[in-house]
């Protein structure tokens, strides 16, 4: 096949360059949306794990809360019990005819502060609760008043 010169051959050399450059703009875009959807999947992973790391976190801060507060309700009974105890010695020493009474007064008296101190914290639990529902509700967006 005879070489061809003149203005073919540069046309054809042109036509030539230009199919390398087409493919090479092709190989290049394919290697991009490779790496895009490689990104993608990975911030799709990216945003699972987020969730469940939210998740986890709301768990753990009702899970601390429930601690803290059963940890200050022990507090609060042994320093009740350590009063009772003391009052009691106390009444004995002091006025011992009138220890019988003073025990039905006191009993009466625990017993209405423990009904009191349930009712309040079985109220804050469910508050709590419903403040984490709000929170995790998408659809209610928070303001900076709250």
């Amino acid at each position: 096949m005879p070489a061809i010169d003149g203005p073919d051959a540069e046309e054809g050399s042109s036509v030539e360059l230009v199919k390398q450059q087409l493919a090479a703009a092709q190989s290049t875009m394919q290697d991009n949306m490779r790496a895009m959807a490689e990104r993608d999947s990975q911030l799709n992973n990216l945003q699972e794990r987020t969730h469940d790391l939210q998740g986890s976190s709301s768990a753990f801060a009702r899970a601390s809360r429930r601690v803290r507060s059963a940890q200050q309700q022990m507090y609060r009974r042994l320093i009740i019990v350590s009063i009772l105890l003391l009052s009691w010695v106390i009444v004995w020493f002091v006025a011992r005819d009138y220890l019988f009474r003073y025990t039905i007064v006191l009993l009466l008296g625990v017993a209405a502060t423990y009904a009191v101190q349930t009712f309040m914290e079985n109220r804050d639990g469910r508050l709590q609760d419903q403040l984490l529902e709000r929170d995790r509700d998408p659809e209610n967006p928070r303001t900076a008043l709250d």
